[in-house]
């Protein structure tokens, strides 16, 4: 791997990261790619040329699954009760 590939691996690593902690704090409907990108030091586009625009929501949204079936973030979504 050579040292380009190797920062991408690390800001994707952050940005994941970053992604999570929002998700904990304030939910997944409540998380912005702006929020994200700020915490992350970098652009949205940084983000959006980091990751394939489909596979950014594709992993958010299953980061997201994670840790609410692991119950680490509240659930921000409505239910139909």
């Amino acid at each position: 791997m050579d040292l380009r590939q190797v920062n991408k691996a690390n800001r994707q690593k952050q940005v994941i990261a970053n992604a999570a902690r929002f998700f904990s704090s304030i939910g997944y409907d409540l998380t912005t790619i702006g929020m994200v990108a700020e915490r992350s030091n970098m652009s949205p586009a940084t983000i959006y040329n980091n990751f394939e625009n489909t596979y950014v929501c594709t992993l958010f949204k299953k980061l997201y699954q994670k840790l609410l079936h692991n119950q680490c973030i509240p659930n921000t979504q409505k239910s139909n009760k």
